[in-house]
C-alpha cells in the first residue's frame, strides 16, 4: 500500500505528561523530531514515590478542549471488568478501587498487572472511560484525563419517571432526548426508547426485578463542527469508551456515527437493565450524515452496525446485522434507525470501513523521549486512541492487529 502519514500540531505538556497529536491520514510510517524551541508548560509536578514501589500512575484531570484543572474528580479502577485490587495508595501502601482528586491530580501505584481501566467521573461532566497499558521496564505511567462538559451543544437529553407495582410494564414507557423534560436541545438528530406494555425487568439471570417506579433516561449526542472562531468542533469520539474497534471478528473498522445512552433505574437508585423480551432504541441521524463507507450521505440502504457498551462490565458487544433496522426519512429530514435488543447500555451506531492492514511505525528522533514517557494520541475522524511510549524508546511500533482495534483506516484523510 502506497499511502503518507501526515502530523498535526504536536502538543507537549511536561512534569506531567507529554502528548504527541497526530492527525492521520492514512496508515504508514511516521517521524516525531523534537521540537528546536523549548514549548514547556507545567501542569503538576508529582511528588517523588517511594523507591520501593516499581510503577508509579501519575495523572491530570482536565476540560476537554481546555487546560482547566477539575477539582474533586471521582476515579474508579478496574481490572478485566471488576473492582481493582492491585491498585496501591501510596501514602498508606493498602489497595484501593477508587481515588478523589481533590486538586485535580491523582498518584497510586500499580503492582503486577500491565493494564486496567480507570472511571473518571465529575459534577458538570460526562464519565470518561480509560485504558491504561503499562509499557515493559515503565517506572512511571503518566495519564491526562480530559473530561467533556454536559453543557455543550451537540447533547441532547431527557428524563421521565413512572409508577410502576411489581416487574412487569402495565402501559408503554417511551422518551425521546428532545421532549418536554430536554433543557437546551441543540442537536439536529436525536435519541428514543420505547418499553412496550407486557415487558418484564429481569436481572442477568432472568429472575424478574420488582419495583415501585423507574426513572428512564435517555441521552444522544451528535459530532458537530464549529460555525464560528469562538466555538470549538465537538466529536462523538470524546464519549465513546475505548475499545470500540475491539471486535475480532469484525475485519473492518467501524466508525460511529451516531450515539445515545439509555439508563434506567428503580426507586432505589439501583439500575435495571435486562428485559424479558425486545425493546427499541431509535437513533434518528440527519439526512445531511456522511456515510464514512461511501463518502455520502446516508439512505435508507446504508449498512449501518451497532456495537453497545456495558457500564458495568465495561465490555463491548457487537449486535447482530438483523438488530438494526433504517427506516424511511421523516418529515424532519432524519433517518430512524431503529436497534432491537432486550438490554440498556450505550449504543454506537457505525458504519463499516475497509481497516488499515499494516503495522505502523513512528520513528522517534532528536532528544531522548523523558522518563516519563511519552502519549501518542491517533486522531481519525470520530475515532480517538492513546498508546503510551516508554522512556528512551527510539520507535513506537504497532502491530496490525492494535492498528485495527484503535479505529485505523485504509487510505482515509482525516
Amino acid at each position: 500500500m502506497n499511502s503518507t502519514l501526515q502530523s498535526a500540531p504536536i502538543l507537549l505538556k511536561s512534569a506531567l505528561i507529554f502528548c504527541l497529536i497526530f492527525a492521520l491520514a492514512a496508515c504508514t510510517d511516521s517521524k516525531y523530531t523534537a521540537p528546536v524551541d523549548d514549548p514547556v508548560v507545567v501542569i503538576v509536578q508529582p511528588p517523588e514515590a517511594p523507591e520501593a514501589l516499581s510503577i508509579v500512575v501519575s495523572g491530570v484531570v482536565l476540560e476537554s478542549g481546555a487546560t482547566n484543572i477539575i477539582a474533586d474528580a471521582s476515579l474508579s479502577f478496574f481490572e478485566s471488568g471488576q473492582a481493582a485490587s492491585n491498585i496501591i495508595d501510596i501514602s498508606s501502601g493498602e489497595s484501593i478501587a477508587t481515588v478523589v482528586a481533590e486538586d485535580g491530580t491523582f498518584q497510586v501505584a500499580a503492582e503486577n498487572i500491565d493494564e486496567f481501566t480507570v472511571k473518571v467521573s465529575a459534577e458538570g461532566y460526562f464519565d470518561k472511560l480509560v485504558n491504561i497499558s503499562i509499557a515493559d521496564n515503565a517506572q512511571i505511567v503518566q495519564v491526562v484525563v480530559e473530561l467533556l462538559s454536559n453543557q455543550i451543544d451537540a447533547v441532547g437529553s431527557g428524563s421521565v419517571e413512572r409508577q410502576i407495582t411489581g416487574s412487569i410494564v402495565d402501559t408503554d414507557i417511551s422518551l425521546s432526548s428532545d421532549d418536554e423534560s430536554a433543557v437546551d436541545d441543540t442537536t439536529e438528530g436525536k435519541g428514543e426508547v420505547v418499553i412496550p406494555a407486557g415487558i418484564q425487568f429481569v436481572d442477568e439471570q432472568n429472575n424478574p426485578i420488582d419495583v415501585s417506579s423507574v426513572k428512564l433516561e435517555v441521552t444522544y449526542m451528535e459530532s458537530q463542527e464549529a460555525e464560528t472562531a469562538e466555538e470549538e468542533s465537538v466529536s462523538i469520539a470524546e464519549l465513546i469508551p475505548e475499545g470500540l474497534n475491539s471486535d475480532s471478528s469484525v475485519d473492518e473498522v467501524l466508525v460511529p456515527i451516531g450515539l445515545t445512552e439509555v439508563k434506567l433505574t428503580d426507586e432505589t437508585g439501583s439500575p435495571i437493565k435486562n428485559f424479558s423480551g425486545d425493546i427499541t432504541v431509535t437513533i434518528f441521524l440527519p439526512d445531511t450524515t456522511i456515510d464514512p463507507s461511501t463518502g455520502i450521505a446516508i439512505t435508507q440502504s446504508s449498512n449501518l452496525r451497532v456495537r453497545t457498551f456495558d457500564t458495568e462490565t465495561l465490555t463491548w458487544t457487537t449486535e447482530p446485522e438483523s438488530a438494526v433496522t433504517i427506516r424511511p426519512k421523516d418529515s424532519d429530514n432524519l433517518f430512524p434507525v431503529d436497534i432491537t435488543v432486550n438490554h440498556l447500555t450505550i449504543f454506537a451506531l457505525t458504519a463499516e470501513v475497509s481497516a488499515c492492514t499494516n503495522d505502523v511505525t513512528f520513528d522517534l528522533t532528536g532528544d531522548a523521549v523523558p522518563q516519563s514517557g511519552l502519549d501518542l494520541v491517533i486522531e481519525t475522524g470520530d475515532l480517538k486512541k492513546t498508546f503510551s511510549i516508554p522512556s528512551a524508546a527510539t520507535e513506537l511500533k504497532i502491530l496490525a492487529n492494535d492498528v485495527k482495534a484503535a479505529g485505523i483506516m485504509q487510505d482515509v484523510d482525516s
